[in-house]
């Protein structure tokens, strides 16, 4: 679903795929809205804060504190398999804490 939900969302927006650099090490955008520097993540199915998603918001707060990107968005698709979508109450705090919008696609 990841690179299908991927597509979805650069169709959606008319966004595309970019890598960027950050003191903590590189960061892979899926879909970036080069107009008004709007990054989106795409998650798929039911979405906990591991160490690697954690570090993915650092990496893009850093990106919006520093004035690379506007607004950060993380879009999340429900899974066709478990039926799950969206972040655990956990990871939905961390990234209203940091400002980032969240945003619930349906498939």
């Amino acid at each position: 679903m990841g690179k299908a939900a991927e597509k979805v969302v650069k169709v959606m927006t008319g966004g595309i795929s970019k890598y960027f650099v950050t003191p903590m090490g590189g960061r892979q955008i899926d879909v970036f809205e080069e107009g008004n520097r709007v990054a989106h993540e795409v998650k798929s199915g039911r979405v906990s804060a591991s160490q690697r998603i954690v570090g993915q918001v650092q990496k893009d707060v850093w990106l919006r504190d520093n004035n690379l990107i506007n607004d950060i968005h993380y879009d999340f698709f429900r899974s066709p398999i478990t039926g799950q979508q969206g972040p655990t109450q956990h990871l939905q705090d961390i990234l209203v804490k940091n400002n980032i919008k969240i945003n619930y696609i349906e498939n």
